[in-house]
């Protein structure tokens, strides 16, 4: 052994080893960019710095609902509103704490009007803790700044939130990933069922739809007038009369999801340590608390 590391290193084998590899990779596509003069590429659903977008008219896109200050989960954004003269409730104060902030994005996603998003800005580094508290205007001016990418990105990414919602879903319904396939050959005959009853229903829908278009008519101004009213009140008038049975169709399917995601977690589950809050609140003899004198030990 010491007779072969000895040609080893008299004849620099490992020199030569690491010169062929360094040869081999010198002219291939590099892998690395030259950071920050070269930036890669960044995911649509790229959460980075806050940022309060406008409609095009120029208008505030919140409403001051207060569901992003609500679903914080570090509690790390404070406002305060105040009616308007015509009775629209907007924002009198939007501040978010970076330094709390987690980046779950469940403040964009509570939003019901696109108001607050993540855009993609990463670079926003401080010298002062007091430059990461932002306050309205610091998260108008990220919006009016980056308007156009954010666009882009929530259009690319709105075909997929109803997959993404699926898959969690699936993913709750923790699958073996070995399965018999004689239990899958056993379902195949009411699988093919479903299909078939499934392809008829839409063969007679489009044999009898008839798609006439020459009576429609583009109504000027859909919704009635609100003027005087409310957010609240403009929007329950057509919530609770025009559009009942479809918003009460849209909450029993929410209530049946949630019933069902709530099953889907708590189910008991073969080698899943859980918490048990009774038996952790009655224990005792397994904590001492010790004052312990300064500059002193604590014997063990």
């Amino acid at each position: 052994m010491k007779i072969i590391n000895f040609f080893k290193s008299f004849l620099l084998l490992d020199f030569l080893k690491a010169f062929y590899l360094a040869q081999k990779y010198f002219f291939r596509k590099k892998a690395t960019i030259n950071y920050p003069f070269e930036k890669g590429k960044l995911s649509p659903r790229f959460r980075g710095e806050h940022a309060l977008r406008r409609y095009p008219s120029g208008e505030e896109r919140c409403i001051g609902c207060k569901l992003c200050e609500a679903v914080c989960p570090a509690q790390a954004i404070t406002i305060e509103t105040q009616p308007r003269d015509d009775g629209t409730r907007r924002t009198l104060r939007y501040d978010i704490d970076m330094v709390k902030c987690i980046y779950c994005g469940l403040c964009e996603e509570s939003c019901p009007v696109d108001a607050i998003v993540q855009g993609p800005n990463f670079e926003f580094t401080t010298e002062t803790r007091k430059e990461l508290y932002y306050t309205k205007e610091k998260l108008l001016e990220n919006g009016d700044r980056w308007e156009t990418v954010i666009a882009e990105n929530l259009e690319a990414d709105a075909k997929y939130r109803v997959a993404v919602l699926f898959l969690f879903v699936v993913m709750m319904l923790d699958f073996k990933t070995s399965i018999n396939k004689d239990n899958i050959l056993q379902y195949i005959p009411i699988g093919i069922l479903i299909g078939v009853v499934f392809i008829a229903e839409l063969i007679i829908v489009l044999i009898n739809t008839k798609f006439d278009l020459s009576n429609i008519q583009v109504l000027p101004n859909p919704l009635s007038d609100f003027t005087g009213k409310s957010n609240t009140e403009a929007i329950g008038s057509v919530l609770y009369t025009d559009y009942i049975l479809y918003f009460q169709l849209s909450g029993v399917i929410l209530l049946v999801a949630m019933i069902g995601s709530i099953v889907l977690t708590l189910r008991e589950r073969e080698g899943v340590k859980r918490q048990v809050v009774s038996e952790q609140l009655q224990r005792q003899g397994k904590i001492d608390l010790v004052d312990v004198k300064s500059g002193k030990g604590v014997d063990i």
